[in-house]
């Protein structure tokens, strides 16, 4: 069977990008400030999808450009590096997997890139990277993205900024000149007032910020329509497409559910419309349908319906 269109509750990959829409605008935004600054913070609600957009979308973009230059120019010129990976945490002390991350991200797209000498400060390792992903030139960017940041603090909130961790070298890499190396920190809006840590060793903080809000009406509506026709169908024959049974009808109902669950002025909440989503689809196919249809919805109770079975699933 060909892949799902829909995610459901977890956070979308770099692999899931080609099933990930509704956000274009965004990431382009983001991206953008990505490239041309030092430092820019990323912020939103907590379920608002910031893990997916810059996994799916921010870091997806670069490293598909990043495999184009090393087809045409023979070196990468960028790196996009996503810590921490989902397999790990704030936790322990990052710098030294975080370094570890970086030489990991550059050698998914060039494995034949060799590493810096071991035993490198954190400022000489990015040094050395972005020159080695420029090749001769020297040139090359390397895009820094830090995820989930909220969490740094909770588990090195009371730490000193002794040489050699995280909280000593990352202001300093962010406010060494000419160094080739932008960061971006991912993290929920009512964690703002935690980067006071930094308050004093980088100035004008938060003078770079972007606000990712919830999906508007339009953009949550691609989020439906487009992973089935420029996803799902792209690998299925072209006799048999999945389609939306009264298309406009259906994605309003779903729309004006989910809207109604929360009180976001409109807009809605991407996890929960992926939830609603994934178990439609799983009713239809299970069903042999090839389309989603209204009366499949009414038949699961709609928004709150799909919650419950949701809840009920997830209890058993």
């Amino acid at each position: 069977m060909p892949n799902k269109p829909f995610k459901g509750l977890n956070p979308y990959s770099e692999g899931d990008a080609k099933r990930f829409f509704g956000r274009k605008t965004q990431i382009e935004n983001i991206i953008d400030r990505l490239t041309t600054s030092r430092l820019t913070i990323l912020y939103g609600e907590s379920g608002v999808g910031k893990t997916s957009v810059v996994r799916a979308g921010v870091a997806a973009q670069p490293r598909r450009q990043a495999q184009e230059n090393l087809i045409n120019y023979k070196v990468p010129v960028h790196g996009v590096v996503v810590f921490p990976p989902f397999d790990l945490s704030w936790k322990d002390e990052p710098l030294l997997q975080l370094k570890e991350q970086i030489k990991q991200d550059i050698r998914e797209v060039a494995p034949n890139i060799k590493s810096p000498k071991s035993g490198l400060s954190f400022i000489k390792t990015l040094q050395a990277w972005t020159e080695l992903l420029g090749g001769e030139e020297g040139d090359g960017e390397l895009f820094i993205i830090l995820d989930q940041f909220e969490e740094y603090f909770l588990y090195h909130r009371s730490s000193e900024p002794k040489e050699g961790t995280f909280a000593f070298e990352f202001p300093r890499a962010v406010t060494r000149s000419r160094l080739r190396v932008n960061f971006l920190l991912s993290m929920r809006k009512d964690s703002l007032a935690e980067l006071d840590y930094f308050k004093g060793r980088l100035l004008n903080l938060l003078s770079n910020r972007l606000e990712l809000e919830h999906l508007d009406w339009d953009s949550a509506g691609e989020a439906i329509k487009q992973p089935i026709y420029q996803y799902y169908n792209t690998d299925v024959s072209p006799e048999a497409p999945f389609a939306i049974e009264d298309e406009d009808r259906l994605v309003e109902k779903v729309l004006e559910e989910v809207s109604q669950r929360n009180n976001h002025n409109g807009r809605i909440e991407a996890p929960y419309l992926q939830l609603m989503m994934k178990r439609l689809w799983q009713e239809e196919i299970k069903a042999g349908f090839h389309c989603l249809r209204l009366q499949t919805l009414t038949n699961l109770g709609g928004a709150k319906g799909i919650a419950k079975l949701h809840l009920k699933d997830r209890m058993e």
